[in-house]
């Protein structure tokens, strides 16, 4: 509808409400065709926006040249990842709309039973000029800021957009691999030992395998790695035969058109990526998903034997200098901002995050003080190889002399930015923008 024939807006003074809440991967065949319609063909990364996204459109059009406050309850995801840029900055831009207060991720709680909590945000925004502070809210807490981004952070407004190559020369990270097997080729440890136990000849293609919760657990798993295998060997083992003939059932029975086409290879990964074209190299890992209550995401140097799934993220050939820097608190800053979420917790992404943080330009002094700094990580944690990442990096129960690593980390990354410890995240994150900005007209 043209708001205008509900109520002309000159009579209008406020818009307020709460749209229906979907996302971009649960919408209705309708509701895309409603942000089709709403958005066109010109508005960049529509396809990409939640539902709610067409009511901050409308509005924005239906206030134009008027006095009008808007103030939406919405998905928090609106504020987060690449829906930023896709959302706000036009808003921004084009349609001359500011954040007069907001609030911050909370959780919607509803009093009916078995309804899932949805993480949600408020945003209250307005053409109208006035120099009156912004007003931020986060749990109880109030600020008055100057400007609220559309990150609702007190920040200039820098749309960070995803890259496919890293801003800077440092080396590239990649999803691991796609299984698409219906757990025929993943093995438990119990269920490994007694497949070995009859077939001891087929060893050499079992390898250890982790997923995200696998590795902050610090327990693999095990899958058949068919990659390059005898098929002969293969063919002698029937129960092998009978769990790869499942993959293929399996993966023709999905509806993803290009799932069902890997059924013509289902000894493998259906998504190889990085391994297609190499295998067995030491690697960084990184966990796709990592709670928001941690200080840091924990990552690892990994052997190259150990196979990633695709909720790890693997920079191949990894050194502590990259440890180090991706390990800090500096890092951190950059991710809270700019990551997506899985409700309230961090989602890493290679394009919206790695690829668009810029890394200091240190001297070779600096760059020897962070490789001993993450060593001394990685020696302190190998002290409690039983312990795992969730319990030594919750806040609460986080080891001392671990802590103080990191702290020590901290302090000489910092350095290498030219900054100071004791500064404030704010100053932290404005001169990353500064950087990123700077690095970006390079490109």
């Amino acid at each position: 509808l043209d708001w205008n024939e509900v109520l002309d807006h000159r009579q209008c003074s406020f818009v307020m409400g709460n749209p229906p809440f979907a996302g971009t991967r649960v919408m209705t065949k309708a509701q895309k065709m409603d942000i089709k319609m709403i958005f066109g063909n010109k508005w960049n990364s529509a396809n990409s926006l939640d539902y709610v996204a067409c009511w901050y459109k409308k509005s924005s059009e239906y206030i134009s040249g008027t006095g009008i406050r808007c103030a939406f309850v919405s998905t928090n995801s609106i504020c987060q990842g690449e829906q930023v840029p896709a959302l706000w900055k036009p808003l921004f831009n084009d349609y001359g709309i500011h954040i007069d207060f907001a609030y911050r991720t909370f959780i919607w709680n509803s009093e009916a039973n078995d309804v899932a909590k949805v993480h949600c945000v408020i945003v209250g925004f307005s053409q109208a000029r006035n120099n009156r502070k912004k007003k931020l809210f986060d749990g109880d807490k109030k600020y008055l800021v100057e400007t609220i981004d559309g990150y609702l952070c007190d920040a200039p407004s820098v749309f960070v957009e995803r890259k496919e190559k890293p801003l800077c020369a440092v080396p590239e990270i990649y999803l691991g691999c796609t299984f698409n097997d219906n757990n025929n080729l993943i093995l438990s440890e119990n269920e490994k030992d007694a497949f070995l136990s009859k077939y001891p000849m087929l060893q050499k293609y079992i390898r250890p395998y982790i997923m995200g919760k696998d590795f902050i657990s610090r327990r693999h798993r095990y899958c058949f790695w068919l990659k390059d295998a005898d098929l002969s060997l293969i063919s002698h083992c029937t129960e092998l035969k009978n769990r790869i003939s499942a993959v293929r059932d399996f993966r023709l029975s999905c509806k993803n058109p290009d799932t069902v086409e890997t059924a013509k290879t289902p000894t493998i990964p259906s998504m190889l990526r990085y391994y297609a074209t190499k295998d067995y190299v030491d690697y960084l890992a990184i966990p796709k998903v990592s709670s928001s209550r941690r200080e840091y995401i924990p990552i690892d140097i990994m052997s190259g034997e150990v196979v990633a799934g695709d909720k790890i993220f693997l920079m191949p050939n990894a050194d502590y200098y990259s440890f180090g820097i991706i390990s800090s608190s500096i890092h951190m800053i950059w991710i809270k901002k700019y990551c997506g979420r899985l409700k309230s917790d961090f989602s890493y992404s290679s394009k919206l995050v790695y690829n668009t943080f810029p890394w200091p330009e240190p001297s070779d002094k600096q760059i020897k003080q962070i490789e001993e700094t993450a060593r001394n990580i990685t020696q302190i944690r190998d002290t409690y190889s039983d312990v795992s990442l969730a319990n030594l990096y919750d806040p609460l129960l986080m080891p001392y002399e671990l802590r103080k690593a990191h702290e020590a980390n901290d302090e000489v990354v910092l350095e290498a930015y030219g900054l100071k410890t004791g500064v404030s995240e704010q100053e932290i994150l404005n001169t990353l923008l500064e950087m990123y900005q700077k690095y970006s007209l390079k490109q």
